[in-house]
């Protein structure tokens, strides 16, 4: 059973966290914090769990005036919770601009910057975090102000400046990857660069397809040249339903050399909205370039809860929770290789907009947006939970997939998905309906299964019952939430 008196415990080791914190200066603590070296340099690279945006302190002010956290409280805070879900991956677009680490080129690089750079890469590689960042270096503009940059000064465009960039670059890899060279401290072993953040915001920009994979190879050629084993993931299209032309014509460019290792889709919408069906497509589009061990991921991910006004539908906790074991089970099993969930704290008025759908998708809520309890602040949603039991449950060094299972899944009525666990040699399915409720036979292999209801209520407590085997048979009924079967 899984009960709010768990997040109890939580909010009791976070406060530990922050005693500690305090009782020294916040350089000091930031300092403590990354002297001693994570038990291998990419643990858990394998993961498929990951949450965006988690350690952006900067990015939830709001949050941190009702907590009344400083930022390495925030950080502290942070990393407890993804520890707690069983997550071993994030991401931040804004921590790797370059404008703001070096203002002037060839002036020198400010890593304590009001991004945050050096005390968020640090609080991520925080001893026992066990947690790997994939760092993004920003587009910066192109000939084009977009729409994002309305407001806001013009960035440097780095394909203007390409020698004065490739020694960022070198710079940044060198800091954050583990070479023992300028290294910011012996815990960050950042292996992962992502070149560019959106597709949309690089077309709006006014720059092409060959400008872009310039921008790749300029990033390619520098991390290399700091750390040979750096790896590169392109630009993110924003829809998951088909192929963006930008990433399918950047993918056959620089296949014949195999110039990159990921590639990212981001994907978020309704709860209905689950099924990455460009996934396989970009799998296949690999595939025939060669390129069979570059994977797949979805590093901004989710959908909402409440109400958002620039959405037509309000969406329950547990319709979200629902919607996320969909996204996790059916798209892992679809060709994805990692989905990133957005947002551990959600965000107040993304972009300036009250009613983005973005301010609604933290695992934990901050009560505040439309068709939200005020009272629930800083409380797990109903996703928490069920994020928790399928990381702990489905990620790849727990168990693995055997994929559907024959004689249940019926596609577009009812989804059925096996695994084997690792430390018991034991069999575990994940089940829902799509048709309503629906009654179910499976061919077990022991005298008994326990089966979880995915959905727990707000506080944690979720529904479990054993049913024993006849025949090596177990009949079940499905209704609205899928069901985690475990063979005992």
């Amino acid at each position: 059973m899984i009960r709010g008196l768990h997040f109890v415990a939580i909010v009791l080791v976070v406060l530990a966290f922050i005693v500690l914190a305090r009782s020294s200066s916040p350089v000091a603590a930031a300092a403590d914090s990354t002297t001693t070296q994570p038990a291998s340099p990419l643990a858990y690279e394998d993961s498929a769990f990951g949450v965006f945006a988690a350690f952006a302190s900067p990015e939830f002010g709001y949050f941190k005036r009702r907590t009344g956290f400083t930022d390495d409280d925030y950080l502290a805070w942070a990393s407890v919770h993804m520890r707690d879900l069983g997550a071993h991956w994030t991401r931040s677009n804004l921590q790797l601009v370059w404008d703001i680490i070096e203002p002037k080129t060839g002036g020198g690089y400010h890593w304590n910057n009001p991004l945050q750079t050096d005390l968020i890469v640090n609080a991520i590689y925080r001893p026992g975090n066990e947690v790997n960042w994939l760092g993004v270096f920003h587009e910066g503009s192109g000939p084009n102000r977009t729409v994002f940059e309305m407001d806001k000064p013009m960035l440097r465009n780095p394909l203007d400046h390409p020698r004065e960039y490739k020694a960022f670059v070198r710079a940044v890899v060198e800091r954050y990857g583990g070479s023992g060279t300028g290294d910011t401290a012996p815990g960050p072993q950042v292996k992962y660069w992502q070149a560019g953040n959106e597709a949309p915001m690089w077309r709006d920009s006014g720059r092409t397809v060959a400008d872009y994979v310039r921008f790749v190879r300029m990033i390619r050629q520098a991390a290399r040249e700091a750390d040979p084993s750096a790896k590169i993931v392109l630009i993110a299209p924003t829809d998951g339903f088909r192929v963006d032309p930008l990433l399918a014509e950047t993918i056959a460019e620089l296949a014949p050399n195999h110039e990159f290792d990921a590639i990212d889709v981001h994907h978020w919408g309704s709860v209905g909205n689950w099924r990455m069906t460009a996934v396989p497509e970009y799998r296949r589009l690999l595939d025939s370039k060669g390129l069979k061990d570059v994977q797949i991921w979805s590093c901004e991910h989710g959908t909402w809860q409440g109400a958002p006004s620039e959405e037509p539908a309000a969406q329950t906790e547990q319709e979200q929770a629902r919607s996320l074991v969909k996204r996790y089970v059916y798209n892992l099993n679809n060709g994805l290789d990692k989905l990133f969930w957005n947002n551990l704290m959600e965000w107040e008025r993304f972009s300036g907009r009250e009613g983005s759908i973005f301010n609604s998708m933290g695992l934990v809520t901050d009560g505040q947006g439309p068709g939200e309890n005020p009272a629930r602040f800083c409380t797990p949603r109903v996703a928490y939970w069920t994020y928790k039991m399928l990381a702990g449950r489905i990620d790849t060094h727990v168990s693995k997939p055997l994929g559907k299972m024959n004689g249940v899944y019926r596609e577009g009525e009812v989804y059925a998905y096996s695994y084997l666990r690792r430390d018991t040699g034991k069999r575990l399915h994940i089940i829902w309906s799509e048709i309503g409720p629906e009654t179910v036979t499976l061919l077990v292999d022991s005298k008994s299964v326990r089966v979880t209801d995915l959905i727990a209520d707000p506080q944690g407590e979720t529904k479990t019952k054993d049913v024993r085997a006849t025949d090596d048979r177990v009949t079940l009924e499905l209704r609205a939430d899928p069901l985690l079967v475990e063979e005992t």
